[in-house]
């Protein structure tokens, strides 16, 4: 007997236009099968909506630089290729700067990945007297003079994933309950969001200024000022048909 599933993969399938899906080998079901929409999605934003690579790490260069006062437009290539790899270590985003601190003292890669949360992030923060309110401002202070400078340059510097934006609006308009949680703050993710025509309430953007990670805000059976219950088949899928162009994990 098949495993039946709400997954936002089946919501309008993708086959009918052109895009070949291939069967689902944990339910048996053939291509384009059609699967009941969930109520609510809850998606990531960077690395699973919006490719955020290199404003990330352009953001965390000039934090970097006016903690640490090194010189230059950018980290060296080697680091800057090890902080994308590097970025499913991070869980918010003022930790940036300090994992970035971390690959250019030289803590090998695998170490890192294992360790930042533990060891590594609290000993520099510690070594280096560093505050993680001050931290998270000269982040956001970074993307907010981007922005005042040049904000088509840093709308541009991120690109939703292909199909993304037009999977959303399908899925909005069939009266799915799309969430956004987002360790950035909500306000930057919003104008992503309204530069590609994605119309969510502000109460449906879910950035750091909740200051809850985000298990723990999926983990939650109700969610306040919303009015809704997280049902047992809310998912966090991307949604089928759309092709990711992953640098380096799913973070800030």
């Amino acid at each position: 007997m098949k495993e039946q599933r709400s997954d936002v993969s089946a919501v309008g399938g993708f086959g009918s236009s052109g895009v070949h899906e291939q069967p689902n080998p944990r339910t048996l079901e053939p291509p384009n099968a059609s699967r009941a929409a969930p109520k609510i999605l809850a998606l990531d934003f960077d690395g699973v909506i919006c490719d955020t690579a290199h404003e990330t790490l352009r953001s965390t260069w000039q934090a970097y630089r006016e903690i640490w006062g090194a010189n230059g437009d950018e980290p060296p290539p080697e680091a800057a290729a090890a902080f994308h790899r590097m970025r499913p270590a991070l869980e918010i985003g003022w930790e940036a700067p300090v994992l970035l601190r971390a690959i250019l003292e030289g803590v090998p890669e695998a170490t890192l990945l294992r360790e930042f949360q533990t060891t590594w992030r609290p000993r520099i923060v510690e070594a280096d007297r560093l505050d993680p309110a001050d931290l998270a401002a000269r982040f956001d202070a970074a993307r907010d003079a981007w922005i005042q400078r040049d904000l088509p340059g840093w709308l541009a510097s991120q690109q939703f994933y292909p199909g993304i934006a037009d999977r959303l609006r399908a899925l909005l308009r069939e009266e799915v309950r799309v969430f956004v949680i987002t360790t950035k703050e909500g306000r930057f993710a919003h104008l992503l969001l309204e530069r590609n025509a994605v119309t969510l309430p502000a109460v449906q953007v879910r950035g750091k200024e909740r200051t809850r990670p985000k298990a723990d805000l999926l983990g939650r059976r109700t969610w306040t000022r919303s009015a809704c219950s997280w049902p047992p088949g809310a998912t966090t899928r991307r949604p089928s048909g759309t092709k990711p162009r992953r640098t380096g994990g799913s973070r800030p």
